[in-house]
């Protein structure tokens, strides 16, 4: 092997330092990364007095400007009365407050419920995102949080 064999692996191991360089430049000065598709959030319970609410994130991506959380109350005393939309807040890492839009899932009543929580997003919310779901039966708002 002649020397331009060892000057071309020095050139790519170069390049490649000054790209992860750049990458950790881009990320230092504009903060936590946008929530992607292909971010996968694990699901949340939360259990206080009397009920349970079970919280998975289904679909986080800002291109559809839609996102989707599967949400399920349980509880054996009382009755989960009320729309969850109405007193949902979705919260992202730059304070952005966007209210729910919807409510596809189980009427209002008895002590079990499930359905789809749904909120409209602009541009890439950043991480952390927190969600407080309130609005249902005697429950005190409920927050949950990813980081």
């Amino acid at each position: 092997m002649d020397g331009s064999a060892n000057v071309n692996t020095s050139t790519q191991v170069a390049t490649v330092v000054r790209i992860a360089s750049f990458i950790a430049l881009i990320t230092a000065l504009f903060g936590q990364p946008a929530v992607g598709a292909s971010e996968q959030l694990e699901k949340q319970i939360s259990r206080e007095a009397g009920i349970m609410v079970e919280v998975t994130p289904r679909a986080l991506e800002a291109d559809t400007g839609t996102w989707e959380f599967e949400v399920a109350f349980n509880t054996h005393s009382g009755s989960l009365d009320g729309n969850p939309a109405d007193a949902s807040v979705l919260m992202d890492g730059q304070g952005n407050e966007y209210p729910a839009v919807g409510w596809d899932g189980s009427a209002s009543g008895g002590h079990h419920r499930s359905g789809v929580l749904r909120f409209r997003v602009q541009g890439s919310p950043e991480m952390p995102i927190e969600l407080s779901i309130g609005g249902v039966g005697s429950m005190e708002t409920r927050t949950f949080r990813w980081n």
